[in-house]
């Protein structure tokens, strides 16, 4: 009777126990707790911004900036240092005690995995130009990004996607009809080559440098899933240690959609076995909701829960100043991923073949 109650509890509406975790679907606010620390009390679930030529029927909520006090535009969900990580415990169901509550456990194979890294590089366009000191910044990449991705698709012999220019020419990981896709001004600073962009010059970089990732990165899923029936998505990033006034109080985020229980899952195991092996701040949908304007939620769209399983790693950029460090985080989270799934005593000999070959 324990187990089946466990069963049933595992797949029930995660993201309507957790509501700071997920928006609940059809309400127009996410509200926060007022407790000392937040930025803000509450987050318009979809966002309303003036597209690049004006145009004012874009509904992507962005998760690098919100609307704040006084038309500042700010991260409302992060929190300053040392701010304890919002409590998150699973549901009670029918009177039945939380500790009973356990998630359906998750195994694939090391053949289902695709890596992508959309921030990966700030290189620029020959036609486009800007200062060093502007493309050495966050808001053109991901600093450190690229190497864990591609240490991680070497680990586990996946392949993987990577985006071949900055993020300010085009943002990879946007969906078209995002008033950021093409940033004029990120942080504070004016992107030269972004200045009086015509529609027609935003669509030409959509089909230059956007359609063709996204295309391949889509085309890789369908065909992991049709040989192997399920594709595990590690989407990387990383992210500054602060912005604006925001201070990030965690080392890793692990972001994900609460509503696909494969998805949760995984991320739970995955968040308690990197701190027991880190002793790294590990958080959930921290800094930002895994729900997201992102590839992500846009590939879940087309797939199911038990086909496509989508996570993102996001590292605090703070360790990619350490090359070791970052690539201890990255063989912890591959460890992890690897005893949880009982890859090292059944797939050992495989991966090491496919290696070789």
């Amino acid at each position: 009777m324990v187990l089946g109650a466990k069963l049933l509890v595992s797949f029930f509406d995660l993201g309507r126990a957790c509501p700071i975790m997920e928006p609940k679907r059809g309400k127009s606010v996410l509200a926060l707790p007022r407790s000392a620390g937040w930025r803000g009390a509450a987050v318009p679930a979809t966002g309303w911004h003036h597209t690049l030529d004006g145009d004012t029927n874009n509904r992507h909520h962005d998760p690098d900036e919100n609307e704040g006090e006084n038309g500042s535009r700010e991260h409302a969900l992060s929190m300053p240092e040392g701010y304890p990580e919002p409590e998150c415990k699973p549901p009670s169901f029918f009177g039945i005690p939380s500790w009973l509550v356990t998630f359906t456990k998750m195994s694939f194979d090391s053949r289902q995995v695709l890596v992508s890294c959309e921030h990966a590089s700030n290189r620029l366009p020959e036609d486009m130009k800007a200062p060093p000191e502007i493309m050495a910044l966050h808001i053109a990449w991901d600093p450190g990004a690229l190497k864990i991705a591609r240490r991680l698709a070497e680990t586990f012999s996946a392949p993987l996607h990577a985006g071949e220019y900055s993020r300010l020419v085009v943002d990879l990981n946007r969906t078209i009809g995002n008033s950021v896709l093409v940033r004029r001004v990120s942080d504070g600073h004016r992107i030269p080559f972004n200045r009086g962009l015509r529609r027609s010059d935003v669509q030409r970089r959509i089909e230059d440098y956007y359609l063709p990732y996204r295309t391949a990165v889509l085309g890789a899923v369908e065909g992991i899933i049709q040989d192997r029936g399920r594709c595990v998505h590690l989407c990387i990033h990383t992210y500054t240690p602060q912005l604006g006034d925001n201070v990030r109080g965690n080392d890793i985020g692990l972001l994900y959609d609460p509503h696909r229980q494969p998805e949760a899952a995984l991320v739970h195991e995955l968040r308690d076995a990197l701190i027991e092996r880190t002793g790294l701040v590990v958080w959930l949908n921290r800094p930002y909701q895994g729900t997201a304007d992102g590839i992500l939620p846009r590939i879940r769209e087309v797939y199911d829960a038990e086909a496509y399983v989508g996570i993102e790693l996001e590292v605090n950029q703070r360790f990619a100043e350490s090359p070791t460090e970052l690539v201890d985080i990255t063989d912890a989270f591959s460890g992890c991923v690897q005893d949880l799934c009982g890859w090292k005593e059944r797939d050992g000999k495989q991966l090491m073949a496919r290696k070789a070959s």
